[in-house]
Order: C-alpha cells, then structure tokens, then sequence
C-alpha cells in the first residue's frame, strides 16, 4: 500500500515548487511588476503627460512598455527554464536587467521633482534585486 501524502506535505511541496529559493520572490516582482507597467503604459501612454512621470520624457510610452515587457518576459524565462547548465547565469543577468530597469524607474520619479512613495518602493525593489542578482552570481561562480 502506498503512503498518501499529507495535505500539509502537498502544500509543503508547491511552496518549495513556487520559491525553490530567496532570490525567486524578486523574479515574481520583475515578470509581474514590469509587466504591469508594460500593459499599463500600452492602456493609458497619455500618463506619461503628468507632472510626476516627467522623468520617464525621454522616450515614448510604446517604448517603456516594450523594454519593460521585455525585461518581464526575459524573467518570466527564467523562472521557468528547464534545470540545465547555466541556467544561474541566465538567472543572473535576467535580475540584473530587472534591477537596472528598476533603478531606472526610481530615478526617472527622482527627477520628476514630485515627492512619491513610488521613488522609495522602486529603488528599494532594484536594491532588492541587485542582492538577489549578487546571490544567483555567485551560484554561477559556485556551479
């Protein structure tokens, strides 16, 4: 007769499934924090005009959506990569992508020369993410 496994064990299980390691929660923020920007900069390009994203007047909506989507979607790649040889590497520089976009993100708030909680939450995320980074770096070096 075989052992059915515990509802505790099966929840157990999809944790470990869903965060195998610390670095994976900052790869859930990259894939769904930049891709929400990316679709809502698709939505509403027209908010780019207000005074707090002054900052980001540097290129038009269409392409911070499309380097936002694109830096998701290299993310979301590689949360769901097969466990193969250098997967750490391309881990590495996927959240190195998503920290830079992240710092680019507090700073265009920076500059915009209105005070936001949005300045602090996006440079504590590319902080977070550059520690992350640092972390799957030094699985590349290990591995």
């Amino acid at each position: 007769m075989q052992h059915q496994p515990s509802f505790a064990d099966q929840v157990w299980r999809f944790l470990n499934w869903l965060f195998p390691d610390w670095a994976r929660s900052m790869e859930y923020v990259g894939v769904f924090g930049l891709g929400g920007w990316a679709l809502f900069l698709l939505r509403h390009p027209d908010v780019l005009q207000r005074g707090s994203f002054r900052g980001f007047s540097a290129l038009p909506a269409n392409v911070w959506a499309l380097l936002m989507g694109a830096t998701a979607f290299v993310q979301f790649v590689a949360i769901v990569a097969p466990k193969v040889p250098g997967r750490a590497t391309f881990r590495f520089v996927a959240m190195a992508l998503a920290a830079g976009f992240w710092a680019v993100v507090a700073f265009n708030f920076g500059v915009s020369g209105t005070p936001s909680t949005g300045t602090h939450m996006y440079a504590t995320w590319a902080g977070l993410s550059a520690l992350a980074g640092v972390w799957l770096g030094c699985l590349t070096i290990k591995s």
